[in-house]
């Protein structure tokens, strides 16, 4: 519970609030370079970063090594954008160290959140913060890219 108070996506959630989270969430540790999730897969679950380094990628379709989009660090959230649509994975997350996390299924936390819907109104709210800033900084990303390109 300590570690979720960490976590950006649960700020403004009292210890009862993240205890009920927690509950939800299930605890998962993987092998150091193996795939959490591959790019075109069904994107049912999103996880939570306790501990290691997880990199986002993408298939480079010029060259065999692919593209590295992000690299997510402990108490970071990935892959929320299953709370909003049920679109297959755009990306593939692989560990970079031996990562421990949580895993939350769209069904199981969609329903704590019609359970108890101030949790999920701070929830969502956090997670649209971090899809803005996110967001923002894929755009700064661009507008420079273009800048220095043409």
């Amino acid at each position: 519970m300590q570690e979720l108070s960490k976590v950006k996506m649960f700020a403004g959630l009292n210890d009862e609030d993240l205890s009920t989270i927690q509950w939800v969430g299930e605890e998962r540790t993987i092998g150091a370079d193996a795939v959490v999730f591959a790019e075109n897969s069904p994107g049912e679950c999103f996880y939570v970063l306790l501990e290691g380094l997880v990199e986002i990628i993408v298939t480079n379709p010029v060259k065999k090594d692919p593209i590295s989009l992000a690299k997510i660090m402990h108490h970071e959230v990935f892959w929320e954008f299953c709370l909003f649509d049920d679109s297959p994975r755009s990306a593939t997350a692989r560990t970079i160290s031996k990562p421990r996390g949580l895993e939350f299924c769209r069904e199981d936390i969609l329903s704590l959140f019609k359970q108890k819907p101030r949790i999920g109104v701070v929830v969502m709210k956090n997670t649209g913060s971090i899809l803005c800033v996110r967001l923002r900084s894929t755009d700064m990303g661009l507008r420079n890219s273009l800048l220095w390109s043409g």
